[in-house]
């Protein structure tokens, strides 16, 4: 039991001291909340972007097994952000890396509410690009 107990202590301390060096998101109030790709056909190609409590969180699959906090992966990098009235973007850097999130808020003809698109370049390289196809936007979850 004893050993059970510490177990416990030593993952809640690596936690919090994880989280204290995690970056500070200050992100737009229109991107707070659940963000899904919700015409995606393929369970496991379901993606769910969360904005919340100052973290930005990617949990893609339907059982979100494969989720990643973006405070939490860039640890240690130089963080700057941009605002306007519709697009968010972070750069990360660190020595020779350089990562730049873009989030866009836009009106598409098949859907009455505005949708989310993103993207990723890493090095001057695309890793996702933004895109308007109904599979590859995010939908706002509804809070009830």
């Amino acid at each position: 039991m004893k050993l059970i107990s510490w177990r416990l202590l030593i993952l809640f301390i690596v936690t919090l001291f994880l989280n204290s060096f995690a970056q500070d998101l200050k992100f737009p109030s229109w991107l707070s909340g659940v963000w899904h790709n919700s015409a995606e056909s393929s369970m496991q190609n379901m993606v769910y972007i969360v904005f919340q409590n100052d973290s930005i969180q990617f949990a893609k699959g339907f059982t979100n097994s494969h989720s990643i906090s973006l405070n939490e992966k860039y640890v240690g990098y130089n963080l700057t952000q941009e605002t306007t009235d519709s697009l968010y973007t972070l750069t990360f850097s660190k020595d020779t890396m350089n990562v730049i999130y873009e989030f866009k808020i836009q009106k598409v003809y098949y859907e009455n509410d505005p949708v989310l698109t993103y993207s990723i370049n890493v090095n001057g390289k695309f890793e996702h690009v933004h895109s308007t196809s109904c599979n590859l936007v995010f939908l706002k979850l509804k809070s009830e």
